[in-house]
């Protein structure tokens, strides 16, 4: 059966064959010069006839979907995407890049009379031909849809429960396409010798509070090798990092939990706005990314966008530029860096923390035995995916067991990745995190503030300034009301300050209510005193 639009046994002439076309002087200038054309039917590419008379664009939009369907070109919650010329990320595909891309697999040709007859004529798709294709259902609709990228052969869970790393190029049930000529060999070997490799790797760090630290280091490795085996629309915590002091260490850590999967070291810094930040966010999940990494964060860390985000299964936003929209699966693994940071209470709930301590002055003082940055790692990298992968194995072969702990936030990741670092013998990486900067700080703030302010009193009523004040006077909320003494930090400041007060409007805090009464300007801040 003959696909419309496609090349036919019952075809017309196609110009290098007219032999009524020579080189004469009557000849046509544009004959002459496509007669010495190679044969294009000779050609083992498809051939699709381009859009015009008698021939629609979404007929083109589908030959063209259904020809090249086996390339590297996929198609995300309705828009196309193909792989990098490095083979290690997804890019959307542009209407420019596809008019040539495309000729790679498939030749596209136009009809012309000559003389009573029909002459093919090779010619690249027109611009307007390949905005109208990327818009188009008919052609998005035969590519294969995709959720995930893995730059190396990773784990993924089959239906009926067991785990296999996935073999390179496109896997239809999971919707995966794993980079193909990706260096790593993973080699089978027994956990005794993998937890040796791990453990060798992690040797020199100085964890704060030695074993839950370490357990989430190696839990954050597991995580970003091993997403795959977590059910659909699992949630995955945010992994960060913290030390007493700079060069303690951390982002070596993140280097490797990310290179040897990605083969590079994801670094940006956090987006200085909550803009940048849902710009950030939607890249990350359009282009299917694995990882963010912010890097060096100094300061409090609390964006509403990226607390949403690391509890949304899906994620959504305008694309930039237009006024198109974009959902898309999150699976996106985020890691932060930072050294004397804080987080919110909402951070806080949503992430593992991993402490380390620097014990020497200064950072260049310090000396590693055994060099480790990216290029080392790269040259582990098939010792540590193998190694990663028989803890992974043995768990599996060990019925699965359940970690000792479990998390409201993400109970998938709980089950799985916590008790594949738990069976192998490090720990829980769930444990309760002792440190200042997964402290409830706002809670404690919030506390000192109601005390302060109803003293021995039954009732007391103040307005934001007098508020502000006490917070002052007892050193509450320092990165606030600090930004409140300055004029270019004074709006923003007072803006997250009153919004942080109205998250514990009409709470119990301390065994008082607190409670916002009234509007702008002539709002007060009521704090009562409960009896038991």
């Amino acid at each position: 059966m003959n696909t419309p639009g496609l090349e036919t046994a019952t075809r017309p002439k196609v110009l290098g064959e007219i032999d009524s076309v020579s080189e004469t002087a009557g000849a046509p200038a544009d004959l002459k010069q496509t007669r010495r054309q190679v044969n294009p039917l000779q050609d083992s590419r498809p051939k699709i006839q381009l859009p015009g008379d008698n021939r629609l664009l979404s007929d083109f939009a589908r030959d063209l979907g259904k020809a090249i369907r086996s390339a590297n070109i996929f198609q995300r919650c309705g828009m196309v995407f193909t792989v990098d010329e490095r083979g290690d990320r997804l890019v959307p595909m542009t209407a420019d890049a596809l008019r040539s891309w495309l000729e790679q697999y498939a030749v596209c040709y136009k009809l012309r009379s000559n003389g009573g007859e029909t002459v093919q004529f090779r010619r690249t798709m027109s611009s307007a031909d390949a905005h109208g294709v990327l818009s188009s259902p008919q052609f998005i609709s035969q590519l294969r849809e995709i959720s995930r990228f893995n730059p190396v052969r990773m784990p993924v869970r089959e239906f009926g429960g067991h785990i296999k790393l996935l073999n390179e190029g496109y896997d239809e049930p999971s919707k995966t396409y794993t980079a193909r000529n990706s260096p790593p060999v993973i080699d089978g070997m027994p956990v005794d010798m993998a937890k040796g490799i791990i453990d060798e790797m992690l040797a020199e760090f100085v964890f704060a509070d030695n074993q839950r630290s370490k357990s989430v280091a190696i839990a954050a490795m597991l995580t970003v090798f091993t997403i795959g085996i977590l059910p659909a629309k699992s949630i995955r915590p945010c992994f960060i990092y913290l030390a007493n002091a700079e060069g303690a260490g951390k982002t070596l850590l993140v280097k490797l939990a990310t290179v040897p999967v990605m083969g590079h070291a994801p670094n940006s810094v956090l987006p200085k706005d909550e803009d940048e930040m849902r710009k950030c966010l939607l890249s990350a999940v359009m282009e299917a990314k694995p990882v963010l990494c912010f890097d060096n964060f100094k300061g409090h860390l609390a964006s509403e966008s990226l607390e949403g985000f690391l509890t949304s299964q899906d994620w959504t936003g305008r694309i930039l530029g237009g006024q198109s929209t974009f959902r898309g699966d999150n699976s996106v693994i985020v890691f932060v860096t930072g050294n004397g940071c804080t987080v919110s209470p909402d951070m806080r709930r949503r992430s593992l923390f991993c402490e380390l301590f620097l014990e020497v002055e200064r950072a260049e003082d310090r000396q590693f035995k055994q060099p480790l940055e990216v290029p080392e790692i790269l040259d582990r990298r098939t010792d540590i995916l193998s190694a990663l992968w028989a803890l992974v194995k043995d768990w599996n072969k060990g019925m699965e067991p359940k970690a000792s702990r479990s998390h409201s936030s993400f109970p998938e990741w709980a089950a799985n990745i916590a008790a594949i670092v738990e069976y192998a013998g490090y720990g829980c990486p769930l444990e309760t995190a002792k440190i200042e900067a997964a402290a409830d700080a706002d809670g404690d703030d919030i506390r000192e503030l109601v005390k302060a302010i109803i003293g021995d009193s039954q009732f007391k009523s103040v307005t934001f300034d007098e508020l502000v004040e006490t917070a002052e006077t007892g050193g509450l909320f320092e990165r606030l009301t600090t930004g409140l003494k300055s004029e270019k930090s004074k709006a923003s400041c007072k803006s997250a300050f009153g919004k942080l007060l109205r998250s514990y409007d009409k709470r119990l805090v301390g065994g008082c209510r607190f409670s916002l009464i009234g509007k702008g300007h002539q709002r007060r801040y009521q704090v009562e005193r409960i009896n038991p």
